[in-house]
């Protein structure tokens, strides 16, 4: 839902740039259309974390990787 939400954001705020001629505007809009665009990638690293914790094989593969670079120091 969150992702859903950020993405429609951040075509409003693309088409409202399109649009606005006043500089302060702009920056504003600007501003808001990147902390827009970090947000969403955060949502979607996580989420794509999330889907490969449920997989079995991909969890044990990070969970050795993880235990032998711990060994290593």
């Amino acid at each position: 839902m969150k992702a859903f939400i950020l993405k429609e954001n951040i075509s409003r705020y693309q088409a409202l740039l399109d649009q606005e001629q006043d500089e302060e505007r702009r920056r504003r809009l600007e501003e808001m259309l990147a902390s827009a665009l970090r947000e969403l990638t955060l949502v979607q690293a996580r989420r794509s974390d999330l889907q490969r914790s449920d997989d079995p094989i991909h969890a044990a593969a990070q969970s050795s990787m993880f235990s032998q670079g711990r060994r290593q120091k």
